[in-house]
């Protein structure tokens, strides 16, 4: 247990690296945007969707997980780094940044905001959805 524990921990770290590189490379670094091939603006949306879960319903379960008090903020504080992206030699924006945090990011909420954000998306649209918050792993579930 205590090794899958670990795994999920570096994974986490490499993601979160990873996804903060895309985002440092890709126009949001305070440049102006001038690091990224040109992009067509009359072609492409930009549109987000971040989910912050910390105030979890069932506190603490079964397993001892608690809420967690980072995952709102951490939407504040992607939704404010998305706004300053630009992209293309137009410095084109998000178009959309919407979200949910704590218990209105039901399953049934979440999956109506994606439908509703990213409604229309084509295939040379910029589609981003950004989770925070914590999950669990019960009867071969996640």
């Amino acid at each position: 247990m205590h090794n899958n524990k670990s795994l999920n921990k570096n994974f986490l770290i490499l993601l979160t690296a990873i996804i903060l590189s895309s985002l440092l490379n890709s126009g949001c670094g305070g440049n102006g945007g001038n690091t990224t091939p040109p992009i067509n603006t009359n072609e492409t949306a930009y549109r987000a969707f971040c989910v912050g879960v910390g105030d979890y319903i069932y506190y603490p379960d079964s397993h001892g997980n608690i809420d967690l008090p980072g995952p709102p903020y951490d939407v504040n504080r992607m939704r404010q780094t998305l706004r300053y992206c630009k992209f293309g030699l137009s410095n084109t924006g998000f178009s959309t940044i919407s979200y949910l945090k704590d218990r209105q990011a039901t399953k049934s909420n979440i999956l109506q905001w994606i439908a509703s954000t990213f409604s229309g998306a084509d295939n040379n649209d910029i589609s981003y959805f950004y989770f925070s918050g914590h999950g669990i792993w019960e009867n071969n579930t996640s």
